[in-house]
């Protein structure tokens, strides 16, 4: 439909267009389209058409760009974009918070959501041309909680116009406005300025109009007489097209009048049909005239879906030699679905322009920038450190160890602030100075943890000098120009220029981001002045704000693959293939949803969504020519969809083909199909060439490997380290591991290979570790050895002082209790004062709401005055290479204790004597149940205790004459009546359950101590040749791998 003022009868606007451009005349005609790819698409066609390839000037506008060249030649103003006119609307809302009804429930700032339905509302509601005043009219007819919207909504909207006139700054919609009231004389003389020749002006491809944009349209028609607009309006077909009545109405009020379109004889018959009969198919015809050209595919879900458009479309450049430039896969909503085709499109090799506007705040440089700022804003939270980690776009991170500040925050439980890090560091660095073991922790370790940790100290000290300039508060100009420094400094400008498929995205998001920091700073220094200081967070705030609304295109290379695009940026628009993907109810067409208060005069309804969504699917159905494909997935997260309703539609309409996932099966569509799919095919050296002979010879390799896991149970491959397969190799493997057993073993290493071979050697020998974040609260281990210290304290002071426990005094008992207390008190306010988290902690070793009877500490004192056949004698036993601090000196030795070849050492928490007997008993205070059991013992993966026993037999008998073990005990600190106090485990297996003698139990337990130690021997020995197979234990999975750290790189659950 063409709708002009002019006296002209009909026309061919095709025709007209091409004889200016053919007659050199492109200087006299002005083009106004919807959106700026229109603009580029067509200007690129005008050019391509123009005889000499070269044009003067090309007049191809959006109503945006035309009004906005007409007002700049009158007035100066600040173009406002959606990212800063969010911010401003969002500071607004702040400011008026004490005023608001509706909004003031909010705790903090808007919601994201809520906030971007505000801005879209107030965005448009400038483009009709509705003030804020106009909201309030029709408050009788709302809801209370609508009204109360409104009125906020109305004082939000008056305040950011007021906001954006004293800064001069203009959205579109005011831009409009602007030019609209101008007279007619600047008028007609701003576009004799800039459009001095123009004699015919076309308007095309708008699906409506609003208030405002009819009046500028009409603005310009008298100025230019020969205007026309190109309609595409059909009143015959009210599901389609009767959202458009109101501006078709409007139109013609203005005074235009519809001619015949010549053009409309050209008009294919599909799309004549689809505009008549689309929603509107009374009769229930079928046409078949399109079959072979028109293709619905389904597929599992969406990942499917874009792999079978993606094999589609190689088809069509192999078999068809279609040009991917005139290839077009469209989407409704294309921000869920981008994702998908960047990574599919880039594994099948297909070339292509997604023109998706990308979020600022998912640019890499953008994220990796702030993430390096919160550290300063959030005082070195290590999470913000660790959050620089791996950056690609910040110079400073090749030069910093995180993984080893990671080590360092986790061992030093550094959670935040700078000066805590530096504190830590320089302690432990001092701590060094005095050796302290433990029992994974050698002497040769130590120089290289003083490496690490100045290492650690040196890194956080770059970091600080790099942000010491946001410590202070700065001005919005002082801020800029150091952010701008920084941005310098931290040579992201140049690391951005790495040569990767990324990179335009890159350079692009840090202009845009810099666009939006200038845009958003001037406007800051206009709204506080000059002098105003904030501190980073404030900016920081801000500048999050902006990058959440900033998007950013990538410039389409023109002529280069396929475009992938919205279904709103194809209208007008022709393609030889167009594929429409997401055809499901809630994606094409979307679920309505209403305006952010629902007034009839200004929410859009849902009858009008449909109508609406309907129309720009039969806007994008009229812009293929030789093949339509329809595409839709099943499935999303577990939910089942429903083919779209349009497409049903459609298919109703005319005959179609259809395909799945079973029409692809046979054929390879990338390399990585070919590499997956390798042992199956054979491939010639012309194809190997092709893929990388390197990625197939790695596959094959893999193949081999995994068979000769199954098939030779001690292969290399399965754990078994020493092989004659490699001479030279098998004798180095087997002179390290010969180093290793003559060495001292602990018992956690030795219970370690029982349960887990290859854990061990992950372990113990590679010395892989894995890093855990620091915790802000004590760890039952560091609980467990601080509450050993106390307990050790205080028994070598009573035993020093003669006093005992058993069976004593009231008088005995409180002295016994004051020494208890304040030994404890001593060690806790050292080692717990910094640590305020650590509350329920302290209450539970000096007792919950001040109540000591109820503290560990009472409990364990009422548990160790009770009548008992031993005496505690001996504390903190240790033999072998550990640190001598807190151990007994009575008894501990430098020496391990020997069995055979082996070498062990170790703790003993306390020996009790009974002297009559020449008998003892060890005891492991633990804070936990004890969860062994007598399997355990008997299978050699509980060593601890029978190995304590006969560590404490060997010690004791140069102070005992032939010691006896009689009794392994677990002393549980968990405070509750159930589990705490001593507990005698049983080492007798089966016999356990009848009544036995001192004497029996004292063999048993032997026994059992033999059955450990053969064990022992037994893992030493094949540590020595080698042997590191996975677990094979019973119940592997509760007893071993559920906590295990390593799960990622075992392959337990591959042959379990």
């Amino acid at each position: 439909m063409i709708l002009t003022k002019s006296d002209t009868k009909q026309i061919n606007l095709d025709i007209e267009i091409t004889g200016k451009i053919n007659s050199e005349c492109l200087d006299e005609l002005l083009i106004i389209v919807p959106t700026n790819r229109k603009a580029r698409s067509l200007t690129k066609e005008i050019i391509s058409a123009s005889k000499l390839k070269s044009t003067g000037k090309i007049n191809v506008d959006t109503l945006t760009t035309f009004s906005e060249n007409i007002l700049k030649n009158l007035k100066n103003f600040i173009p406002l974009s959606e990212a800063v006119s969010t911010v401003l609307i969002n500071r607004t809302a702040r400011d008026l918070k004490s005023k608001l009804k509706y909004f003031r429930l909010y705790h903090d700032d808007i919601p994201h959501g809520t906030l971007e339905r505000i801005k879209n509302l107030i965005s448009e509601l400038k483009r009709e041309g509705v003030d804020s005043e106009r909201l309030l009219n029709d408050l009788e007819d709302l809801s209370v909680s609508d009204r109360n919207k409104a009125e906020d909504l109305s004082l939000i909207y008056s305040e950011f116009v007021k906001k954006c006139r004293d800064f001069n700054a203009l959205e579109v919609g005011d831009i409009y406005k602007e030019v609209i009231e101008l007279n007619e004389n600047d008028f007609e003389k701003s576009f004799n300025h800039y459009y001095n020749k123009v004699n015919f002006v076309v308007v095309n491809g708008f699906d409506e109009f609003t208030n405002p944009e009819v009046e500028l349209i009409n603005k310009i028609s008298e100025t230019v007489k020969n205007l026309f607009i190109n309609f595409d309006y059909y009143s015959g077909n009210d599901s389609i097209f009767s959202h458009l009545d109101d501006s078709f109405n409007k139109i013609l009020k203005r005074g235009f009048k519809q001619i015949e379109d010549l053009s409309e004889k050209d008009e294919s018959k599909f799309i004549t049909t689809t505009k008549r009969k689309l929603f509107n198919n009374q009769e229930e015809i079928l046409i078949s005239d399109y079959q072979n050209e028109i293709t619905k595919i389904k597929a599992k879900n969406k990942l499917k879906e874009i792999e079978l458009v993606a094999k589609e479309i190689k088809q069509l450049i192999t078999k068809e030699n279609a040009e991917p430039h005139k290839i077009c896969v469209s989407f409704n909503l294309i921000k869920n679905y981008s994702s998908y085709v960047r990574d599919i499109f880039n594994t099948y090799g297909i070339p292509f322009n997604l023109t998706d506007r990308i979020p600022l705040q998912n640019s890499l440089p953008i994220i990796e920038l702030i993430n390096f700022l919160e550290i300063q804003e959030n005082d070195f939270y290590y999470k913000n450190i660790l959050k620089t980690a791996g950056s690609r776009f910040l110079n400073i991170s090749k030069t910093i160890d995180f993984s080893n500040l990671l080590i360092t925050a986790s061992e030093l439980k550094i959670v935040v602030g700078k000066n805590v890090w530096k504190e830590s560091i320089n302690k432990a660095l001092e701590s060094l100075k005095i050796l302290v073991d433990d029992e994974d922790y050698f002497f040769e370790d130590k120089k290289q943890r003083e490496l690490q940790l100045k290492k650690s100290l040196a890194d956080v000290e770059t970091i600080e000098k790099a942000l010491k300039k946001f410590k202070k508060e700065l001005s919005p100009n002082e801020f800029k120009e150091e952010l701008f420094n920084l941005i310098k400094e931290l040579e992201i400008p140049l690391l951005v220029l790495n040569g990767s498929e990324q990179e335009e995205e890159h350079v692009k998001s840090l202009a845009t981001f810099i666009e939006t920091i200038n845009e958003m700073f001037a406007l800051m220094e206009d709204e506080y002045g000059r002098d105003k200081k904030f501190r980073l967070k404030f900016y920081l705030e801000e500048i999050r704000n902006a990058c959440s609304w900033a998007r950013f295109n990538i410039k389409e290379r023109p002529n280069y693959g396929v475009l992938v695009t919205s279904i709103n940026e194809i209208r007008g628009l022709n393609y030889d293939y167009l594929f429409i993907s997401g055809m499901y109810d809630g994606e094409f067409p979307t679920r309505f949803q209403p305006e952010i208060f629902n007034s009839l005069k200004f929410s859009s309804k849902e009858a009008r969504h449909i109508i609406e969504q309907r129309y720009h699917f039969y806007q994008a159905l009229c812009t293929w020519k030789k093949k339509l494909f329809l595409t839709y997935p099943l499935i999303e997260s577990k939910k089942e969809l429903e083919e779209s309703s349009f497409l049903k539609e459609l298919t109703e309409l005319f005959k179609c083909n259809s395909k799945d996932e079973s029409n692809f099966d046979n054929l390879i569509y990338s390399k990585e199909e070919l590499l997956i799919n390798s042992d199956k095919i054979e491939l010639s050296d012309e194809i190997l060439e092709n893929v990388s002979k390197k990625n197939y010879n790695d596959i094959s390799t893999s193949i081999l490997v995994d068979r000769r896991r199954f098939e030779e149970e001690e292969s290399i491959y399965n754990g078994y380290l020493i092989t004659y397969e490699n001479e030279n190799l098998h004798n180095e493997i087997k002179d390290k591991l010969s180093k290793i057993v003559s060495k001292e073993f602990s018992i956690s290493q030795l219970e370690t290979y029982a349960k887990c071979p290859f854990k061990y050697f992950i372990e113990k020998l590679l010395r892989i570790q894995t890093i855990q974040e620091p915790d802000e609260e004590i760890e039952s281990t560091e609980l467990g050895s601080l509450l050993h210290d106390i307990f050790f304290q205080f028994y070598t002071r009573i035993r020093d002082e003669k006093l005992k426990l058993q069976n004593c005094s009231d008088s005995d008992f409180k002295k016994a209790e004051k020494i208890l207390f304040e030994i404890a008190e001593n060690l806790c306010s050292k080692f717990l004062k910094d640590i305020p988290q650590n509350f329920y902690e302290r209450e539970k070793i000096f007792g919950i709401d001040g109540k000591k009877e109820e503290s560990i500490l009472y409990k364990f004192l009422q548990e160790e005055r009770l009548e008992s056949q031993e005496e505690p004698k001996y504390f903190e036993v240790k033999f072998g290479y550990l640190s001598k601090a807190g151990t007994d000196k009575i008894l501990s030795t430098d020496k391990p204790v020997k069995y055979k070849d082996a070498s062990l050492r170790g703790k003993i928490d306390r020996i009790d004597i009974n002297e009559e007997e020449n008998s003892f008993a060890i005891v492991d205070y633990k804070l936990s149940k004890y969860r062994g059991s007598s399997n355990d013992l008997i299978d050699g993966t509980a060593l601890q205790l029978p190995v304590y026993l006969y560590a404490a037999k060997e010690l004791l008998s140069e102070k005992i004459q032939n010691p006896k073990p009689l009794k392994a005990i677990i002393f549980s600190l968990k405070i509750d009546k159930e589990t705490f106090g001593k507990k005698k485990i049983n080492l007798t297996g089966e016999n356990s359950r009848k009544k036995l003698t001192d004497e029996e139990i004292i063999e048993l337990n032997e026994n059992q101590i033999q059955n450990s130690l053969d064990k022992i021997n037994e893992y030493i020995s094949n540590i020595g040749i080698g042997k590191f197979p996975l677990t094979n234990i019973k119940d592997y999975e509760k007893k071993v791998c559920n906590y295990c750290d390593f799960k990622a790189v075992c392959r337990i659950s591959e042959v379990k």
